[in-house]
């Protein structure tokens, strides 16, 4: 299943109406998903554009800065195919928290650098999937496409710093060759996963072991190991540092 068919079938089943899709592009999602019943306010980093009735355009939001929204205002959340376009890409997941509700649905799609496709193309050029060339030195950092693909442990580790929990991943496009690689692969990849999630003794705990548990799960997952994007469905459930919540203020 394509990403954005996935985003709307999980938001069918959503807690609520209040939906934020952060970096709305021409509108198209935003327009499916009012028709579908969600009260939508859709951001846009340049001028406001027409996204008919039932839905709000919040212009010239810089998602690098405070949201202009209020904290817990919203019981879902979308941002597909942005969060590797921003210079500060955990400060955008620590702004989703704070205007999700408790318990509320958080939809994120990017390019997955997990996937075997990846992973070989990183091993023979040091590049991985999404930026698989040289970056544009001419253009600076806030107008560049792709400019931080975010490796799913680092990923992982800033949703549970603010409380986003992975409730399921959903499928996107996958290609024939990632099945070849991942036949071949897995046996190794899964002893690599097993020895390098252990907790380090330095920091075990059972908040250390549980989270670690988690992300082996994700990046052992077919899903992951064989998509060209990442689709997390992530819930807000888990306790939200305080020190992180106050930067955003």
């Amino acid at each position: 299943m394509h990403g954005p068919e996935h985003v709307l079938q999980v938001l069918s089943n959503a807690p609520g109406r209040r939906l934020f899709e952060g970096g709305c592009g021409a509108g198209g999602l935003t327009r499916e998903l009012v028709q579908r019943g969600f009260e939508v306010t859709a951001s846009t980093f340049g001028d406001a554009i027409d996204l008919g009735p039932g839905a709000k355009c919040v212009a010239h939001v810089d998602l690098n800065l405070a949201l202009p929204l209020a904290d817990e205002s919203f019981d879902c959340a979308v941002l597909q195919e942005v969060i590797e376009h921003l210079e500060n890409p955990a400060h955008v997941v620590r702004e989703i928290s704070r205007i999700l509700r408790s318990g509320g649905i958080f939809v994120l799609t990017t390019p997955n650098s997990s996937g075997v496709r990846s992973r070989v193309h990183f091993l023979l050029s040091g590049f991985v999937k999404g930026r698989r060339r040289p970056a544009n030195y001419g253009s600076p950092p806030g107008d560049y496409s792709n400019l931080f693909i975010p490796p799913l442990p680092v990923l992982h580790y800033l949703l549970w710093q603010y409380g986003l929990r992975v409730q399921s991943i959903g499928r996107a496009n996958r290609k024939f060759s990632a099945w070849l690689l991942f036949a071949l692969l897995y046996p190794f990849i899964w002893l690599g996963t097993m020895r390098y999630t252990r907790p380090m003794a330095k920091y075990d705990s059972p908040l250390q072991r549980e989270a670690c548990r988690d992300l082996r799960r994700l990046l052992l997952s077919p899903s992951i190991l064989m998509d060209e994007n990442l689709v997390l469905v992530l819930v807000k459930s888990g306790p939200v540092a305080s020190y992180a919540m106050g930067a955003a203020r």
